[in-house]
């Protein structure tokens, strides 16, 4: 039985829907579509170091305005077990 690996731009976007359940801003909206577009262009070019590292950074940003605006859901250890998972695949 062949395993799908994940890709980065899938597993962001299961993060993305996740936040979309909660109050979205502009600004929410705004990180989420740059979170996606370096989750793609890392994609294309898994051994970028530079797009892995904007990845990284773009990540950390988005979970800690997920942390800062959740309402007791459990989202942070959403993206905590998102992230771990696409780790370990």
């Amino acid at each position: 039985m062949t395993r799908k690996i994940p890709t980065h731009s899938s597993t962001v976007q299961r993060l993305v829907d996740a936040r979309r359940t909660k109050d979205i801003t502009p600004l929410d909206e705004a990180e989420a579509g740059q979170l996606l577009s370096v989750a793609a262009a890392l994609d294309a070019d898994r051994a970028n170091v530079a797009l892995m590292r904007e990845f990284r950074i773009a990540l950390k940003e988005f979970r800690r305005n997920a942390e800062a605006a959740r309402d007791g859901a459990g989202l942070a250890e959403f993206l905590t077990d998102a992230l771990a998972e696409e780790a370990t695949e």
